[in-house]
């Protein structure tokens, strides 16, 4: 299979602490130039929700969306897989595409590299192809072109999208409900559910905005709006 303008787009729901996040929830989709998915998966980390589910409940954020969880995996509409299985799965679809990419891909990264040290032994061969691949940050792009514009600042001041700290916010949820003009819109903050927003959001920069784009890491991406 050709890679050259296939992407993928992953996001991680996890568990632990900013510094050290242990992947949960683990889904990426594949998709061409075309915006037509290739392949989609989505698993539960079989170390966490079978093996050890007491780390699950460190996380007050999960709490919240335990019932979710407890009712696919009740109902057998998740797989849920050991880590290695997973990671595997993740390689072979990493190896069909040129892009990676997530809404917050700094994090997801560091989570991915976390999660692999923690249960795959230091296994380096994730991350060494994962660091060959372009790195989109969608976050950074959706600053760039959406978010740092006065008609989502009007927007954001009307709907009241401003942190406590006064700030614009500039997340998923909120950028996907500035382009659907759904204020009530809520993101789920599982990660299939995610993945398939931020593909939209992606979707929406590449066929309607110019410009240069800035490939990488990202951090902070939210200061660019706050101007």
């Amino acid at each position: 299979m050709r890679t050259q303008n296939n992407i993928l787009t992953t996001d991680t729901e996890t568990v632990g602490t900013f510094s050290k996040p242990i992947v949960h929830d683990f889904a990426w989709i594949t998709f061409n130039k075309e915006f037509n998915a290739l392949t989609k998966k989505h698993y539960l980390v079989k170390e966490l929700h079978i093996d050890q589910p007491w780390i699950l409940k460190t996380s007050d954020f999960y709490g919240t969306k335990k019932a979710i969880y407890d009712k696919w995996i009740k109902e057998g509409t998740v797989e849920i897989k050991p880590w290695r299985e997973i990671i595997a799965e993740f390689i072979a679809d990493l190896k069909t595409v040129k892009v990676l990419s997530a809404y917050n891909l700094a994090f997801d990264y560091k989570a991915i590299n976390y999660t692999n040290q923690f249960f795959n032994n230091g296994d380096e061969k994730l991350m060494k192809l994962i660091d060959k691949k372009t790195l989109l940050c969608i976050w950074n792009l959706a600053c760039d072109t959406i978010l740092d514009t006065e008609d989502y600042k009007e927007y954001a001041t009307m709907k009241n999208f401003i942190s406590e700290k006064g700030n614009y916010l500039t997340n998923a949820e909120s950028c996907y409900a500035y382009l659907t003009q759904n204020e009530d819109f809520e993101e789920e903050h599982t990660a299939l559910a995610d993945v398939e927003i931020e593909i939209e959001i992606l979707k929406y920069i590449v066929e309607n905005c110019k410009g240069k784009v800035n490939y990488g890491l990202a951090y902070g991406c939210w200061k660019k709006v706050q101007k």
